[in-house]
């Protein structure tokens, strides 16, 4: 498994990284969403994209946290773009 050294310098395993970002989308693009909440997924997104670049190995792996990490950012952007309420997930309003 590919591992990258944390800010922190601690070592970071892919797995942890995945286990992390879906966290992360459960808290701030789950069912109730803040555009504040939003906002953060997106740059937190956006770093992790800059911290694993898609030329860096083509692993299974590598290839899953990269298609998780499009896919996250899709579905931040698409939340962001919808000024209604869909459905089960809808914007809390402060």
């Amino acid at each position: 498994m590919k591992t990258k050294i944390g800010v922190s310098g601690s070592v970071i395993g892919l797995g942890s990284v995945k286990q992390q970002l879906q966290k992360f989308m459960w808290e701030k693009v789950g069912i109730v969403r803040t555009m504040v909440g939003l906002e953060s997924a997106r740059q937190h997104i956006i770093q992790w994209q800059k911290d694993y670049p898609a030329s860096e190995t083509l692993s299974p792996a590598w290839c899953e946290l990269r298609n998780m990490l499009l896919t996250s950012c899709l579905v931040v952007e698409a939340a962001l773009k919808r000024k209604k309420s869909l459905g089960a997930h809808f914007i809390e309003r402060s």
